[in-house]
C-alpha cells in the first residue's frame, strides 16, 4: 500500500502548508481522532494514504490560519462526506470552512463571494490541489524506495 510514514507525513505538511507540523503534533492529532493513519501491525508504522494527506494538510492549514479546536474538529468530520469525490486536479475542487465548521463545497465564484459575506472566519481550501500535492509526494516517496 502506498503512502508515508509519520516522520514524511510531518515533513511533508509542513513544506506544503507552511505550518509546523512534528511528529508529536501527529500523534496527538491521531489522539483527538482528528487523524486516522493505517496501522498495519504491531511494530510496524502507521501509514498516511493519500485522502490522509488531504485532511493533515487541511487541518494544517486551519491551525496554522487560527481556527478553534472545535472548529476543526467539526471540520474533519465534515471533510471525509466530499474527500472519496475530490479529483486530483489542482482548481478542479475548492471547499470552504465556514465559521462553524461545517465544509461547503464551492460550485462558482458566485457562491464563494456569497459565503465572504456571511460573519465569521472563512477558510477556502484548494481541494483538488491539496490531493495532487499529497498524490506527487506519495509517488516520490514509492519511486525513491524502489529505486
Amino acid at each position: 500500500m502506498l503512502g508515508l510514514d509519520r516522520t514524511r507525513a510531518a515533513e511533508w505538511a509542513t513544506r506544503a502548508t507552511g505550518y509546523a507540523v512534528s511528529e508529536a503534533t501527529l500523534r496527538h492529532w491521531e489522539r483527538r481522532a482528528l487523524l486516522r493513519p493505517q496501522q498495519p501491525g504491531h511494530r510496524v508504522p502507521c501509514l498516511y494514504r493519500l485522502d490522509d494527506l488531504v485532511r493533515l494538510s487541511a487541518l494544517a492549514i486551519l491551525r496554522r490560519d487560527g481556527a478553534s479546536l472545535q472548529r476543526i474538529t467539526r471540520a474533519m468530520r465534515s471533510l471525509r462526506h466530499f474527500l472519496p469525490e475530490i479529483e486530483p486536479h489542482p482548481g478542479a475542487w475548492r471547499l470552504a470552512v465556514v465559521a462553524s465548521g461545517d465544509v461547503v463545497r464551492i460550485e462558482n465564484d458566485r457562491q464563494a463571494l456569497e459565503l465572504t459575506r456571511q460573519p465569521g472566519q472563512i477558510a477556502f481550501l484548494d481541494a483538488g490541489a491539496l490531493k495532487a500535492e499529497a498524490q506527487a509526494a506519495i509517488e516520490e516517496h514509492a519511486a525513491r524506495a524502489s529505486a
